[in-house]
């Protein structure tokens, strides 16, 4: 039984059993009621039902998460949307000192250091 889930186990909610199991719950409770009406000052308790949604991080409904579903059904232009513009050729000068390692589209084109 989970607390967050009025008592309710996470396989009841999971298999829509809460109304069969609340049902069972509200005949016991009215059956101690009847026999034993002084132990319930407050008159006939009620079974409390779980609330509509539960999650343990819960996802506001505008910001969706990217699934490969999405990305593979989306267009252009929600492509466009999900990932900011890649940033265009960089404006730093490129300064080349004779015998420095340089890195030439990924690949190491290391030249020999001379002494």
């Amino acid at each position: 039984m989970h607390e967050g889930l009025d008592l309710f186990t996470p396989a009841d909610v999971f298999t829509g059993r809460v109304e069969l199991v609340a049902a069972r719950r509200e005949e016991a409770l009215r059956r101690a009621f009847e026999a034993h009406p002084e132990r319930f000052v407050r008159g006939l308790p009620r079974v409390q039902r779980p609330p509509e949604s539960v999650a343990i991080n819960p996802v506001e409904p505008e910001h969706q998460p990217v699934t490969a579903d999405r990305i593979l059904s989306a267009r252009d232009a929600e492509l466009a949307a999900l990932w900011p513009p890649a940033p265009g050729p960089s404006t730093t000068p490129i300064i080349h000192l004779p015998c420095a390692p340089t890195v030439n589209r990924g690949v190491d084109t290391h030249q020999p250091i001379y002494t």
